[in-house]
């Protein structure tokens, strides 16, 4: 055998053993390891990260900040995000019960329908629009500002903003004329039942544990929860409390100033307030230790 032959065998010998002993990997999973070994993770597309806020706000359709990043997100699609057939299904009904509603339950039912329609598609501007209309016949002004609110998030270049910020400006003082015209008592019924289903989370957050209040037809409770994520020697020494809870207090919310009395599960009386919009929960409580907790309400 030549030299030239010898090489070339030597050549083949060194390939062939690189194939039987080094792991076999896919086309571009080269690049994919060493992108895991930088710690870079692959970004995720824009449709992909839609879908996500989308499922996310099924899942808390009161979120207002969740539905504006949507919104936003979506304002960079182009063209637009393709609306789902079964959101242009709930656009159909509501258009066609806004234009036979007669009483306020009728704007009311129209209303829920775009609704529905903007938990599958929240960038569909016009049905903002349109359910602002219907919560505005219906009576709820505060629901009605917010959709026109939304709509002008959705629409940034509308040609009737100018409009609708009259609109909204408008509202606003329907909204304070409703409020000012009731009672003292019947405003506070009102707020109260504007706010059931609502939770207060004590701010700044403890690092282990959070403190909420949750009103639930007329009741209010006051929770203690540990956190998931909280201090890993706490969780180490309780293993326990993660993730656990405990009612400390509940009873009718009966005004908008009341006591959580000293008792088995505190060492004091509590004084708590909750605000004439409804958005804070104030807990003072004094003694040999005296502070302020304030509780904001999440949406």
């Amino acid at each position: 055998m030549n030299k030239k032959h010898y090489l070339i065998a030597l050549l083949y010998g060194i390939i062939t053993a690189a194939c039987l002993f080094a792991p076999c990997l896919p086309a571009g999973a080269e690049e994919q390891a060493a992108a895991g070994k930088s710690g870079k993770t692959k970004p995720i597309a824009p449709k992909e990260k839609l879908e996500q806020l989308v499922a996310e706000l099924q899942k808390n359709p009161d979120d207002y900040a969740l539905r504006e990043k949507a919104i936003r997100l979506a304002l960079t699609f182009k063209p637009a995000p393709a609306v789902p057939t079964e959101a242009r299904k709930f656009e159909g009904r509501a258009e066609y019960a806004l234009k036979d509603a007669k009483s306020e339950t009728d704007f009311l039912d129209a209303a829920e329908e775009y609704k529905k329609a903007l938990l599958l598609a929240p960038w569909i501007a016009n049905d903002y629009f349109n359910q602002a209309l219907a919560y505005e016949k219906g009576g709820k002004f505060k629901e009605a500002k917010q959709g026109l609110e939304l709509y002008l998030l959705a629409a940034p270049n509308a040609k009737d903003a100018e409009d609708v910020q009259k609109r909204i400006a408008g509202i606003e003082y329907a909204i304070e004329k409703k409020i000012k015209d009731e009672s003292p008592d019947a405003r506070f019924q009102t707020l109260k039942k504007s706010l059931d289903g609502s939770e207060w989370f004590a701010q700044p957050r403890h690092r282990d544990l959070d403190h909420y209040f949750k009103l639930q037809n007329g009741e209010l409770s006051y929770w203690l929860e540990w956190r998931t994520d909280m201090d890993p020697e706490m969780a180490q020494l309780n293993p326990h409390l993660p993730g656990t809870r405990e009612k400390l207090w509940n009873g009718p919310l009966t005004s908008a100033s009341f006591v959580m009395p000293k008792g088995n599960k505190f060492s004091m009386d509590n004084f708590v307030t909750l605000s004439e919009d409804g958005e804070l929960i104030t807990v003072n409580w004094s003694g040999e230790f005296s502070g302020t907790l304030t509780l904001v309400r999440r949406r």
